[in-house]
């Protein structure tokens, strides 16, 4: 996973992860401030309001997010110019994300603590029922042990709603 800053009218990415220990301490002591807060439901405002309230809560995250852009910045040699772009809408965020989904050979392999410790930190999860009870499952698993019966039973009832879009 990336973050990308997308400065316009020029479209050039700047890479906000970076493999040195600022940036990771940086995105780590994000992911534990904000990691599970979603917004995507939300309206705008509802969505700032509840980031704001966080960031008042934990000031000292804003304090380590100025020294982060401080320090980005810095690495790109930009200037502060960059943050007035974003708030024109002139510099937009961009979130890339890859998955590396394991095959149904690594998965009924023995499972090795790899196996285990990947599919227990897996945050990309698919809804499976189970009885009554829906439950996240990882992926990698739902792929590879619950995707073909889950079409078959798809197909056999004709679709979602039972029908099979056939006129009569």
């Amino acid at each position: 996973m990336t973050v990308l800053l997308v400065l316009f009218p020029e479209q050039r990415g700047i890479d906000l992860i970076t493999p040195d220990a600022q940036s990771r301490a940086f995105w780590s002591s994000v992911l534990r401030t904000f990691g599970g807060m979603g917004s995507r439901r939300d309206d705008v405002f509802g969505s700032v309001l509840r980031q704001l309230s966080l960031l008042v809560r934990n000031p000292g995250c804003l304090v380590t997010l100025l020294r982060y852009v401080r320090f980005r910045l810095q690495q790109e040699h930009l200037g502060l110019e960059v943050l007035w772009r974003f708030v024109w809408g002139r510099a937009l965020g961009l979130n890339i994300v890859l998955h590396n989904f394991m095959s149904t050979g690594e998965l009924t392999e023995p499972r090795s603590e790899v196996v285990q410790q990947r599919l227990s930190a897996c945050t990309f999860r698919g809804a499976l029922k189970r009885g009554e009870d829906w439950i996240a499952v990882p992926m990698c698993t739902m792929n590879t042990e619950y995707r073909e019966a889950i079409y078959a039973e798809q197909i056999a009832v004709g679709g979602r709603d039972g029908s099979d879009g056939v006129k009569r």
